[in-house]
């Protein structure tokens, strides 16, 4: 699913927690909402690039020690 499409359907879901106010506070927590979503899409970005920074580092870790144990056996 795209960002764009993400952020839409996060502002959509937000909306109707809000359904049941008057039009005017809907109005005022409008751009609110849209700003929330917008957020959860960053947090949501943010927690991939985390995620992908551990795998590496554990990737690495594991490649130092296969290569600590070959050293180890080769010496």
């Amino acid at each position: 699913m795209s960002k764009i499409n993400n952020v839409h359907l996060e502002y959509e879901r937000l909306k109707c927690l809000f359904k049941t106010v008057g039009p005017t506070k809907a109005e005022l927590v409008d751009k609110l909402l849209h700003e929330a979503a917008c957020m959860m899409q960053q947090l949501n970005n943010l927690r991939e690039q985390i995620k992908s920074i551990v795998i590496y580092k554990y990737l690495i870790e594991v490649h130092k020690d296969k290569r600590k144990q070959q050293n180890i056996i080769l010496n």
